[in-house]
């Protein structure tokens, strides 16, 4: 996951990879939130279950009320 220098996300899911059940990837994505409070907590002023607390919040918010659409990159868009 990253962002490009148009302020889109990335995210590259490999089902194979992580395993045929997608219960797989919420724990994968639960990892990752620990991981990115970690982080947050380490660069920010935030207590580590603060920085969780509000990234859960952001994944609520954006559950309740998607800001984007995925889009499919297994196929080649026509760029011209």
């Amino acid at each position: 996951m990253w962002r490009s220098k148009e302020d889109a996300v990335i995210c590259l899911i490999d089902p194979p990879k992580l395993g045929a059940d997608p219960f797989l990837l919420g724990i994968a994505l639960a990892d990752c939130v620990r991981h990115g409070a970690k982080a947050y907590a380490a660069c920010v002023n935030v207590s580590e279950q603060e920085a969780e607390r509000r990234i859960w919040s952001g994944l609520d918010a954006e559950r309740e009320s998607p800001t984007d659409a995925p889009v499919d990159l297994s196929h080649p868009r026509n760029t011209n």
